[in-house]
């Protein structure tokens, strides 16, 4: 897997490539929790293979441990119905799925918005499918 990394916006855009390999996953891992936690992240998933992918499991953990720590969670967007549906057998807080970039961009720039008290009241989108129950 590889990952091409852009600042759009307020944003850090993470696109990801490729499939998700085993040997790489401890690297993708420490960038994630050593680098990027406390940004504001949207993950494309428009061009990350499933099929043949091994390592699928420490991947969506580390995106889950990844959500738990930044205060605006975590944005995906372009997800396959296979990251999808296991996105939302672990049922995750933090992590919102939108079939665009261009949603998930918005749907930041909103909060971040409202965070600023730009905005007094309103809803923030509605993601594509995966939003964790509210944490306790």
């Amino acid at each position: 897997m590889k990952a091409k990394v852009a600042h759009e916006g307020n944003a850090l855009v993470v696109h990801l490539m490729g499939r998700i390999d085993y040997e790489g996953m401890e690297a993708f891992r420490h960038t994630c929790l050593n680098q990027w936690v406390g940004k504001s992240l949207i993950f494309n998933f428009s061009q990350l293979a499933f099929v043949g992918s091994i390592g699928v499991s420490g991947f969506i953990e580390t995106l889950g441990l990844l959500a738990q720590k930044n205060p605006e969670g975590l944005r995906l967007c372009e997800v396959g119905p296979e990251f999808c549906r296991m996105i939302q057998s672990r049922e995750f807080n933090g992590i919102s799925v939108f079939d665009s970039l261009e949603l998930a961009k918005e749907s930041l720039a909103q909060v971040q918005r409202v965070v600023e008290g730009e905005v007094s009241s309103g809803s923030v989108g509605s993601p594509a499918g995966v939003e964790g129950p509210a944490a306790p």
